[in-house]
């Protein structure tokens, strides 16, 4: 095996070997790490270099790091350091550099959704088959109508509620969002689509709000609050038709 001096090593790092000498040096320093430290040792480029990668955090997540790929770089005339050890060089620099540009951190929290919208979505997840399936029975709507009014401390009145236009009144169920009672009345319309009102008990001190008419879950919905409850019809795609029986189950509750 061939003993490199500090001369070989410095006569390599300026470019002055031939191709074939190069070559062969870059092949004894991939195959012994002694050899390696005293080439880098020689070459200032490796120190500066080093000191800037200290900076980097060790936990950095480096494999996240997206580099977009370099374009082909020619090889110059003379062979030496700036082939091998500027190419290390490079590769500790672009690892630098992606670091900066995209530097880890902690995954944003999800946006928190209000109950409105996550009724909606385990509404959206109702067929027609859903309703169709509860069996018509009023002694059993009763019953759940009363544990609904004391889960909420308020009257429901079943005449009312089942007396709404194209809507037959399927069942009553309590649900709750953070922590809060959330009730359902299940519906279903003369065509089988599915329909609920929602009624939810978001508590004291909290500002009376007009019908609002909007597409939550890729159905039509209409919402409004008073006094201490909030409430919502939702289901189809018919608009006008939502905002319509909203409007009497205002009168009504």
């Amino acid at each position: 095996m061939t003993r490199y001096t500090d001369e070989d090593l410095l006569t390599y790092l300026n470019g002055d070997f031939d191709e074939d000498a190069a070559q062969s040096l870059e092949q004894a320093v991939g195959e012994d790490p002694e050899l390696e430290q005293r080439l880098m040792g020689l070459d200032p480029l490796a120190a500066m270099v080093g000191q800037a990668f200290e900076s980097v955090p060790r936990d950095a997540d480096i494999a996240a790091i997206s580099i977009p790929a370099a374009e082909p770089v020619v090889a110059p005339a003379r062979f030496g350091g700036l082939r091998l050890v500027g190419t290390v060089a490079a590769m500790l620099v672009a690892g630098v550099v992606g670091y900066v540009i995209s530097p880890p951190g902690p995954t944003p929290e999800p946006a928190p959704i209000g109950w409105k919208l996550q009724a909606a979505l385990y509404q959206a997840l109702y067929v027609p088959e859903t309703v169709a399936a509860i069996p018509a029975d009023s002694a059993a709507v009763s019953a759940q109508l009363a544990s609904a009014e004391a889960a909420l401390n308020r009257a429901l009145p079943q005449d009312s509620l089942s007396d709404l236009p194209d809507l037959e009144l399927k069942r009553a169920q309590i649900l709750a969002f953070k922590g809060k009672p959330l009730i359902q009345l299940a519906y279903a319309k003369s065509d089988g689509t599915p329909f609920a009102l929602c009624i939810f008990l978001r508590g004291e001190g909290k500002p009376d709000g007009p019908v609002n008419s909007e597409v939550l879950a890729g159905l039509s919905t209409a919402s409004w609050s008073q006094g201490e409850f909030g409430y919502m019809l939702i289901g189809g795609q018919d608009d006008a038709f939502v905002t319509d029986v909203a409007g009497l189950l205002v009168e009504q509750l």
